[in-house]
This record gives structure tokens, C-alpha cells and sequence, in this order.
């Protein structure tokens, strides 16, 4: 999916959240290599290189491992020296497309994040992004998530991105307010995910 004008604006809220409170020197993983948008009016293609250009210190992980970003499977455990080594994780358009395990890719995300960090999700609303990817969202299981987890809920809401085309998003920012275990696998079924 990607960054769009839609939810640019999460990204600003959610730096000044971290306990960072910036963009320079901020410690970010995003899911994904993810472009951002010519809607959003700004010269860069990448967000990669985007957020490298106000100083923040950028790790992408993505499967296929290109523009910059990481190898990894993210329905797999990610690298133990990894966890807890950032302010903020993203996932503007990614774990919906992960199709094994979408226990370890939310997981994944908990753990990668440090204790008062923060994370961003964009994720399709389901009943919309018809043909998109295998898993839909709803603003109940981002809730429910939290709540299981202990997040704090700064933003969980629904954001039309494209009404002509049905295209909705779940946009949500979470902050990780206690180094908690993640939630079990059983647990996290019944977070109501589609």
C-alpha cells in the first residue's frame, strides 16, 4: 500500500511519540520496503530514504530484501539481537501479505519494539481492498490486540483512502508501555482477525 497522503500524518504524530520525541537520531524498523506516494507531495519515492534525510536511523525488513532493507521472513521469529532495539516500528501496508503467520508477524513487531516505543499500523478494513491480499483487519481486532497486550490505544481508526475504488484503512498507533511477553498463538485467535 504504501504512504499516502491519507496517513502521512501518523508518521509525524507518531515520532513525537517515541520516547525520542524526533526524527533525528529516532530508531526505526519499518515492515517492508515501502514507497511513499506522489500524493504526499514530497521529493522521495522511498520511504527509506525519506525518513534517512531527517536523521532518522532506518532499518527496513522486507522478504525480498531489496532497495536497502533486510532479508527476513516476518512469519518467522526475527534475530533475538534485534528485539527491543527500536523507538518506533511501521507496518504501512505489509503484514497483510503475510501469509503463513500472522501470529509472528504482529509478534515480531512486539518484540522488535522497546519498552514506551511506538507502533503504526495501516492495514486494509475488511470488505474493502477486494483481491488486495489474504488477511483483512478491523479496528475490534486492532483493540483487542491491545488491550491483550497491555498497548496504550493513541489512534485506532478508519481513514478512506480511495472511495471510488472501496479502498479503506485501519490506522492505528500503539504504544508498547510495558516489556510484557507477547500474547500466545491461542490468545491471539481470538483477537478476531479475518
Amino acid at each position: 500500500m504504501g504512504i499516502s497522503k491519507t496517513v502521512f500524518d501518523l508518521v509525524d504524530k507518531a515520532i513525537s511519540l517515541t520516547p525520542h520525541g524526533e526524527p533525528d537520531g529516532l530508531i526505526m524498523c519499518e515492515f517492508g520496503q515501502i514507497e511513499i506516494r506522489e500524493d504526499v507531495g514530497i521529493n522521495f519515492t522511498i520511504a527509506k530514504k525519506y525518513f534517512e534525510s531527517i536523521g532518522v536511523i532506518h532499518t527496513s525488513f522486507d522478504i525480498a530484501g531489496k532497495y536497502g532493507s533486510i532479508s527476513v521472513d516476518l512469519s518467522k521469529p526475527v534475530k533475538s539481537e534485534w528485539q527491543g532495539q527500536f523507538d518506533i516500528v511501521t507496518n504501512f501496508g505489509t503484514i497483510e501479505h503475510v501469509n503463513s503467520s500472522q501470529y509472528w508477524a504482529f509478534r515480531n513487531m512486539h518484540e522488535l519494539c522497546m519498552r514506551d516505543g511506538v507502533m503504526v499500523h495501516t492495514l486494509p478494513l475488511a470488505g474493502t481492498y477486494k483481491g488486495h491480499c489474504k488477511h483483512y483487519y478491523t479496528t475490534t481486532h486492532i483493540n483487542n490486540l491491545a488491550r491483550m497486550n497491555n498497548y496504550r490505544v493513541i489512534l485506532n481508526e478508519i481513514r478512506v483512502r480511495n472511495e471510488s475504488r472501496l479502498q479503506s484503512l485501519v490506522c492505528s498507533i500503539l504504544i508498547k508501555s510495558f516489556d510484557n511477553e507477547f500474547i500466545s498463538e491461542e490468545e491471539f485467535k481470538k483477537c478476531t482477525l479475518m
